[in-house]
């Protein structure tokens, strides 16, 4: 007899879906039901613009999706909504989620509960939607909850709390930093089971006082092992989310800091990823070009002269740097793009903190001092030895099976 499992999520998956995160549930939401082991509800939020991508029904997987508007004029007011709600720190979802959306999940879910509707197993994924499971449970009460934790949100606080150097906006994050992590670990503490994507989330929420049941499974990427790099060129490349703030934030770090600093003037720092910040849009140049949302990426790992990642912000493992690893492109980052995996320094990729770093090792590169073909063949090993997501796939439908 298949086990009913609801999964409840923020963000409705597709396989067109462009950000990490949603690329992580796609993938293991539709290897779970490939296994015919569970018979799955997924209850989701999408916007309009993505109704035509959204493909749930070709793999038989029941969804109630509530689609929204995020232009227009109730887009612009959900926007505002989203906000302010972000600054009430005081209520129980500590200012991480616009309060609409978890209280419209909460109604949609009570509404199916009223139809005799009783999961085995409640998957929530990411840490604004897994805030509601205190309620969850009180509607399921018997159902083993799952909670999968895209990153530590508390760290993120942090690093923005690090980041900031308004007076005012310190002890702002100094407060929301606090009550998110209370938040976090008072919802982790109602799971059965918390899924994370790095060991370094496992140990930070150990050290944190979190003793609950851990598993860290390989999160999805785009593999590009097979790819062959051809001769590079003499672009640095920028690739992510760019409506990200962690991204155009990092991106604009290293327009300001390191590309002055290149003396060579082919060197073109091109970034690439969907919805850029108009920040960046307003930065381009002859030398700084912002291409936006591209149809196959794979071109620009094969031909480019180095992967950037100097992250400012963000926490948890940077897929970005996976795939860049993966395809074998020299990969520059620093402690915050690297975190979480453990990769060799000098071998693997290049460690830079410093825009004198970045600059050394791209001089290298561009003299021939570094031999690239080691360095791609090295992190393609490291890749191909340490992050199997099929093999966890498996073991995730296991472990639903017996928690």
């Amino acid at each position: 007899m298949k086990k009913i499992l609801l999964w409840i999520s923020q963000y409705v998956p597709y396989d067109s879906v462009a950000h990490a995160g949603g690329q992580i549930e796609n993938y293991y939401l539709k290897a779970l039901c490939k296994t015919n082991e569970f018979d799955i509800r997924l209850y989701t939020f999408g916007t309009f613009k993505e109704k035509n991508n959204v493909d749930l029904s070709k793999y038989g997987i029941k969804s109630d999706i509530y689609y929204y508007k995020w232009d227009g004029i109730k887009g612009n007011i959900l926007k505002f909504y989203n906000r302010i709600s972000k600054f009430w720190i005081w209520r129980k979802h500590a200012g991480l989620n616009c309060m609409y959306f978890p209280y419209n999940m909460l109604k949609r879910i009570r509404k199916l509960a009223d139809t005799g509707y009783v999961p085995d197993i409640v998957v929530l994924q990411w840490t604004e939607i897994s805030l509601i499971s205190g309620d969850v449970k009180k509607i399921f009460p018997n159902a083993k909850i799952v909670c999968i934790e895209e990153d530590v949100c508390f760290l993120g606080q942090e690093r923005h709390l690090e980041h900031t150097k308004n007076n005012v906006f310190k002890l702002y994050y100094k407060a929301k930093c606090k009550a998110v992590k209370k938040a976090e670990l008072k919802m982790l503490n109602l799971a059965d089971l918390v899924i994370l994507n790095n060991r370094k989330d496992e140990k930070l929420l150990y050290d944190s006082g979190f003793n609950g049941n851990m598993w860290v499974w390989c999160p999805y990427f785009n593999n590009m092992l097979k790819l062959k790099r051809n001769t590079p060129n003499k672009n640095i490349l920028f690739y992510g989310a760019m409506f990200r703030e962690e991204n155009w934030k990092s991106a604009l770090w290293f327009i300001d800091n390191v590309m002055p600093l290149i003396s060579d003037p082919e060197i073109c720092f091109v970034i690439v990823g969907n919805r850029p910040n108009e920040q960046l849009k307003k930065r381009e140049s002859n030398r700084v070009k912002v291409l936006g949302f591209v149809e196959d990426v794979t071109p620009y790992f094969q031909n480019s002269l180095c992967l950037v990642a100097s992250l400012v912000l963000g926490a948890g493992v940077k897929i970005k740097v996976l795939e860049a690893m993966s395809s074998g492109i020299p990969v520059l980052t620093n402690a915050i793009g690297i975190e979480g995996i453990a990769a060799e320094n000098g071998k693997d990729y290049f460690l830079c903190e410093k825009p004198e770093d970045y600059i050394s090792v791209i001089n290298r590169l561009l003299e021939g001092n570094v031999d690239s073909i080691k360095i791609s063949e090295s992190s393609k090993k490291f890749i191909e030895e340490n992050y199997n997501f099929e093999n966890d796939a498996q073991e995730f439908g296991q472990r639903l099976l017996v928690i």
